[in-house]
């Protein structure tokens, strides 16, 4: 949608164009305002390398004490700006007050602001790299390794005549993973993201063979 917003715009003829990140909204009662979901953003960079993009704090976390975290996060991970917020009686705002701040915590926010380069500065992180690498193509052999089983998987359910989905096996893959994830350090989220598209492919690869 984002994409398709700003192909309309420039084949209107605006072609100065940026994004603005103001978070996504959801049904569910969270932390944010509107949750980062910062992987969208980060994707939207890599279509479209030479767009700006700034980020809106504010709307995001909805409260002024989230909007400095907010800030740093947003520079991390290389944004072009922010959208800030700022009232000199916050309290007072007609709207949105409990997400503005006043121009001195504002100024004290930007002050306290990391601004990390963007540009590669060492071998160290091309060493690195190169083991991400090795990993990549450790876990690239173990998915196909796994799908070959989900073939066989296939052929088994075939000749018994069974479905291929088996909810109480794939509700228990995404628990046990998730919990072992977390007690490695990776958010359970995550680990379930990644099951649920390895499902999918194993789902694929069974309905092939079935089908033949």
């Amino acid at each position: 949608m984002w994409i398709g917003a700003l192909e309309r715009i420039n084949g209107a003829g605006i072609t100065r164009l940026a994004a603005v990140h103001r978070g996504f909204s959801s049904y569910e009662k969270k932390l944010y305002r509107n949750a980062p979901m910062w992987q969208i953003p980060i994707e939207l960079h890599r279509r479209i390398p030479a767009l700006p993009i700034f980020c809106d704090p504010s709307h995001i976390g909805g409260r002024r004490d989230l909007i400095a975290p907010l800030c740093q996060q947003a520079m991390d991970l290389g944004f072009d700006g922010l959208l800030v917020e700022s009232h000199c009686s916050p309290d007072d705002a007609w709207s949105d007050a409990a997400q503005q701040v006043t121009p001195d915590i504002l100024d004290y926010i930007l002050s306290m602001l990391v601004i990390r380069e963007k540009v590669d500065l060492g071998e160290d992180l091309a060493s690195l790299r190169k083991k991400i690498d090795e990993v990549d193509n450790d876990l690239i052999e173990l998915l196909a390794r796994r799908m070959r089983i989900s073939r066989k998987m296939g052929e088994y359910k075939k000749e018994k005549g069974m479905t291929i989905v088996q909810p109480k096996r794939y509700t228990e893959i995404l628990d046990k993973r998730g919990a072992q994830g977390s007690l490695l350090g990776i958010a359970p989220e995550c680990v379930k993201n990644i099951f649920e598209h390895i499902h999918e492919e194993s789902v694929r690869q069974q309905m092939e063979v079935i089908n033949k």
